[in-house]
């Protein structure tokens, strides 16, 4: 099994290292003659400057900015395409590879093994109707330069409502924080009932991950990569909640989304994150981005 993995930063090296381990040939792709001498030195079986050539599947970690290039690039290659997250960052290009069955979405989060507990948990009735999905991502700066921290960390919170709730709910409102004239954070509201709310930010002290999702019968939360998460049992006219702790267990987010694309090259089931949910991801953020008064190129 061959994979060429196009951009070979800081993550795109534990992509590597994690499809070594599955037992891949990885071939690199990274303008970076530097980025390319570490790709070698972490097992990868050959690196380029430029796309070339064939492979049993592609998979971009290149700048989010150019996603979407690097998608043409590859239309024709009969090989699917596994693309980091954010899917593309206008509208014009995520809608015109919508519909391609042969490309998916790193939308890690979904695959990350708390998120699909508390999802099961969810689906089993645990806590009632959802009503609201309350999500918290910060942090102090981002490593990403290419694009502001609004688009590296809200795709995560859009996208884990999926996996929670079945589908994005329609954008409602959102204000942005700003640093220096730049978008550094975002509150959105998605939909009412249920809805999620979530704050993303990259100008706090610590770093954060937190999950509630509130339901009539209870309170389902997690926070920070605790092995567990916390069922507070009770509604409005319960006199005291009652608070469970459900240990969970499985492995890490990367890899579990890397072997289930690995597997579908080899003849398993597709990858749940498709084009199509890049696409709403993408749709969303930029109507919560609009309003927030964030200007972003119009669509073609």
């Amino acid at each position: 099994m061959e994979i060429g993995l196009i951009g070979c930063g800081a993550w795109g090296r534990k992509i590597l290292c994690q499809l070594r381990e599955l037992d891949c040939r990885v071939v690199v792709f990274d303008p970076s003659e530097s980025a390319r001498r570490a790709a070698i030195q972490e097992g990868a079986i050959n690196a380029r400057s430029q796309v070339a050539g064939k492979t049993d599947g592609w998979i971009i970690a290149s700048p989010a900015s150019t996603h979407a290039s690097m998608l043409a690039q590859l239309a024709g290659s009969g090989s699917p395409t596994f693309v980091e997250k954010p899917f593309t960052t206008d509208l014009a290009s995520a809608r015109r590879y919508a519909d391609d069955s042969q490309i998916f979405v790193m939308h890690i989060w979904r695959y990350h093994p708390a998120i699909q507990f508390l999802a099961s948990l969810v689906r089993d009735g645990r806590i009632g109707q959802i009503k609201l999905v309350r999500s918290t991502r910060t942090n102090w700066t981002s490593p990403r330069t290419d694009v502001d921290p609004v688009w590296t960390l809200a795709p995560h919170d859009l996208s884990l409502a999926v996996e929670i709730l079945g589908e994005i709910p329609p954008p409602k409102a959102a204000w942005s924080e700003r640093h220096q004239g730049c978008p550094v954070g975002l509150i959105g509201i998605c939909g009412a009932d249920p809805a999620l709310v979530f704050e993303v930010s990259s100008r706090f002290a610590d770093k954060r991950r937190e999950l509630r999702i509130h339901g009539t019968d209870g309170v389902l939360s997690w926070r920070d990569e605790q092995p567990w998460v916390e069922l507070h049992k009770g509604n409005r006219s319960s006199p005291q909640r009652a608070t469970l702790k459900i240990p969970f267990s499985g492995e890490s987010a990367l890899r579990t989304e890397l072997r289930t694309f690995v597997e579908y090259l080899r003849g398993g089931p597709r990858p749940p994150t498709t084009a199509r949910e890049g696409a709403a991801v993408v749709e969303a953020l930029l109507e919560l981005r609009r309003m927030a008064g964030i200007a972003d190129p119009l669509p073609d």
